[in-house]
């Protein structure tokens, strides 16, 4: 009881800083020996209230939204329908929020398939690996830290972060660090990069960089922030296309061929397709989507939707049902399949805490009216109706 109680003080704590006063939600967040949990919290809700503040124009009365959900069923209080959804956190409570907030949609007049599998559950290891120049591929768990050190790399406490020394003077091999579905990490590289790798992703890059200019080759999605260096610019390479900087931070996803995305927080990007004959110069909102056969399309976006997974959300803007049951499905290691009356261009705005179960999740996304999502643990499969 006295848990659930802390709890409540802390949620009232940031979300009345939220609320009333944006210098006590940063203080709250930059205060050393304040509570983490509520630092926590703070951080969260600051996330959420940037990205209603670009959507709305105007700072949200949470309690206000929160009381138009409860006056669509009375039968629940404040703290049964937080019992109820099953987020004590006040990054769940803050998530929810959000999606009563912004949720909208808008229709579309493209026919619906009858029946597609969007997501595919994938047979590989469910931890992440590490290859080290051409030795065995192993977990991060069964690496000695000795081959670790060797390699020029450390690994945090927590097992989240793994950092290159840039001034390791070994041999130069070349690792391949891969995420599965479920999981992301971040790897800071010999130059000071840090990257952000999400689910279903995998880096290959040296453990320190020569002469010349700073190559990486990314398959899945991954966020990058470069460290500057003039004198060497930095590569990505993908099976489709690549990005080339000098020091700056984007976002790139290439998961196939028909979804390959940079997107440019800061800075400038250089991007070009694979076969080098189409070139975009990108830049800080906008997003290039390669086009294939067709080159870049180059759009001003709000680039919380691409890059607000590094935070643990999701966050659609205006996304049809099927990226975001994709996305779902890459997340949490489940096939997705469409009914006949399931209209999986419907388009939405939809924000969420990739903490939660996706049993929770759905209940969110099923909670407007507009989606029916139903998940089989036993098969693995999400039916959308």
């Amino acid at each position: 009881m006295k848990d659930n109680l802390d709890n409540d003080k802390k949620l009232e704590t940031a979300i009345d800083a939220m609320e009333h006063d944006a210098d006590r939600l940063e203080n709250a967040i930059n205060t050393p020996d304040a509570d983490e949990d509520l630092k926590a919290a703070c951080r969260d809700i600051a996330l959420i209230e940037k990205v209603l503040l670009r959507q709305c124009h105007r700072a949200p009365d949470v309690e206000a939204e929160l009381d138009k959900v409860l006056a669509t069923n009375r039968k629940h209080t404040r703290r049964a329908m937080w019992r109820r959804i099953g987020w004590w956190t006040a990054a769940g409570v803050a998530a929810m929020l959000a999606l009563v907030f912004i949720l909208r949609g808008t229709d579309v007049n493209e026919a619906s398939t009858s029946l597609i599998a969007d997501s595919t559950p994938t047979a590989d290891a469910d931890e992440i690996t590490l290859r080290i120049g051409d030795a065995t591929t192993l977990s991060l768990e069964q690496l000695a830290e000795g081959d670790l050190q060797r390699s020029g790399a450390t690994l945090d406490e927590g097992g989240e972060e793994m950092t290159y020394a840039g001034t390791h003077v070994g041999e130069v091999v070349h690792n391949t660090l891969s995420v599965p579905r479920r999981k992301d990490f971040k790897v800071v590289l010999a130059d000071g990069t840090e990257v952000w790798l999400n689910a279903e992703s995998r880096l290959t890059y040296p453990n320190r960089f020569t002469d010349g200019e700073r190559r990486v080759k990314l398959q899945g999605e991954a966020y990058f922030k470069v460290a500057v260096d003039r004198q060497h610019p930095f590569v990505v390479e993908t099976d489709y296309m690549q990005s080339e900087v000098l020091g700056t931070e984007f976002n790139v996803r290439t998961y196939t061929a028909d979804d390959c995305h940079v997107t440019l927080v800061k800075g400038g990007v250089r991007v070009s397709d694979a076969a080098r004959r189409h070139v975009a110069e990108l830049r800080p909102g906008q997003d290039a989507r390669l086009e294939p056969d067709a080159g870049f399309v180059l759009t001003q976006v709000d680039t919380e939707a691409y890059t607000a997974w590094k935070d643990g959300l999701f966050y659609f803007d205006q996304a049809t049902l099927a990226d975001i049951m994709r996305e779902l499905g890459r997340w949490y290691d489940a096939d997705v399949t469409f009914e006949a009356s399931a209209d999986k261009n419907f388009r939405m705005r939809f924000l969420a805490d990739r903490r939660g179960s996706l049993e929770q999740v759905l209940d969110l996304l099923n909670g407007f009216g507009r989606v029916t999502a139903t998940y089989d643990a036993a098969t693995r499969r999400i039916t959308v109706k």
